[in-house]
């Protein structure tokens, strides 16, 4: 579905990196369709190695990591799964829709077009009687890649127009939901094909928002491609992620602990706040329907925070929706993966018995439910100690030199082998703590 996070990551360090004008380069794959300039700044994608003109690529140059184009419209929509390494998966572009230069800001009517020609033959329908050909747009904004089409404008595909863009009547009100075209069968042609994007200009009958929502959107960098996709069913899609995105514990863990500590840092930015710093509350609770605890939970490759959610819940949300929006951040959590660090500890919590009221962390990585149990974790698997009676059962204990000193808590990191509380007990009453500091 998707490259190793991993190999993604090792990949993202050499990303961003502008590749220095004057480099010979064989392995261009910009927006323009042009050859390398001497005199151009280039920049690498992370995922597919080719390299692009900073100039061509708008705003997503600022993408850290940095993603082309082509690799952004690939995985716009993991129900429509486009594998960008399969041949004709990327039937015409992406190409750029060029933009109206400052000289037309005074004029009341423009069009822009560019030209995507490509060839069909008997692919028009997948097996479910979905349709495969489908055209995605993107804006390269340095934002989250989502599709979105021109404000204005035209798709016409075979010299016929086969759908419109017009300007909301309320620009600052609700978004206008752009969903990608899908070619019916109808609309192609056994053979060669042509599709005109067209961006168009037209004042006359708009009110003054929406002539200034149209002059903004007019420089903004849209790319455009035709696309062969192929449909999964939403039980599909939840299977996939749930066996080749799922890393393991250790694996899981560390990254884990990287979102804590990232998110103790956002927390504690101010230098001179020398206050405790509070135990982060680990959500376990489904974020689409409270009280439930979470079955797979899962996190979007994007997120940040430590709040998971439930993967079968969210994929079937966005079945219809199509959002792919995380419920915590509202990044676009197109390519999701297993937290199977959290998953164990929840499948411990069940197996003891115990109903979860509050989980949190501490900046040592310490797990603790409820406020009593301790969650150690050692080789893949969680075990809960009551630290209540733990102490209980334990009472003081000898130092080297004869006195005694209290219980004190397992270091974070360690493991502590669980003991049943009535072994606990026996165990103390057995060996009894000497008096008068004789061994």
């Amino acid at each position: 579905m998707r490259m190793g996070k991993s190999m993604f990551a090792q990949l993202a360090r050499a990303s961003n990196m502008a590749v220095q004008s004057g480099t010979i380069v064989t392995n261009l794959r910009c927006v323009c369709s042009s050859s390398p300039s001497v005199n151009s700044e280039m920049i690498q994608c992370a995922r597919c190695r080719f390299i692009q003109h900073s100039v061509c690529i708008g705003e997503s140059r600022k993408l850290v990591p940095y993603e082309c184009p082509r690799c952004l419209l690939a995985r716009l929509d993991p129900l429509m799964f486009v594998d960008p390494t399969r041949e004709n998966a990327v039937r015409a572009g992406p190409t750029l829709i060029p933009t109206f230069e400052a000289s037309f800001a005074s004029q009341p009517v423009g069009v822009q077009i560019c030209i995507l020609s490509f060839s069909a033959g008997g692919e028009f329908m997948d097996p479910r009687g979905k349709h495969r050909l489908h055209v995605r747009c993107i804006r390269l904004d340095g934002k989250s890649a989502e599709h979105c089409w021109p404000l204005m404008g035209q798709l016409i595909l075979n010299g016929r127009v086969v759908e419109t863009f017009q300007v909301p009547k309320d620009v600052h009100g609700h978004k206008r939901k752009d969903v990608p075209h899908f070619l019916k069968p109808d609309e192609l042609r056994h053979g060669p094909n042509q599709l005109v994007v067209q961006r168009t200009r037209t004042l006359a009958g708009l009110s003054e928002p929406q002539r200034q929502a149209l002059r903004v959107d007019e420089q903004g960098v849209y790319v455009v491609a035709v696309v062969d996709a192929e449909s999964l069913t939403s039980e599909e899609l939840i299977r996939k992620v749930a066996e080749t995105c799922r890393p393991t514990v250790e694996e899981s863990k560390r990254k884990f602990m990287q979102r804590v500590s990232r998110q103790y840092q956002a927390a504690n930015s101010d230098e001179d706040c020398l206050c405790e710093e509070p135990a982060l509350e680990v959500p376990f609770a489904d974020p689409y329907l409270p009280g439930t605890m979470m079955q797979i939970p899962a996190y979007g490759n994007t997120c940040k925070h430590i709040q998971d959610f439930d993967l079968a819940r969210f994929i079937r949300m966005n079945e219809h929706m199509r959002q792919w929006k995380c419920p915590h951040c509202s990044e676009r959590a197109y390519e999701l993966e297993v937290d199977t660090y959290l998953e164990q500890l929840f499948k411990e919590i069940k197996r003891a018995g115990i109903e979860p009221e509050k989980i949190t962390i501490d900046k040592a990585g310490v797990l603790t439910v409820n406020g009593r149990y301790v969650a150690n974790y050692k080789d893949g698997m969680f075990s809960l100690v009551n630290q209540e009676q733990r102490k209980l059962a334990f009472g003081p204990r000898r130092r080297q030199g004869g006195a005694h000193e209290s219980y004190r808590e397992p270091k974070a990191g360690t493991c502590q082998s669980p003991v049943p509380p009535p072994v606990l007990a026996s165990a103390a009453a057995a060996f009894p703590a000497p008096r008068g500091g004789q061994g």
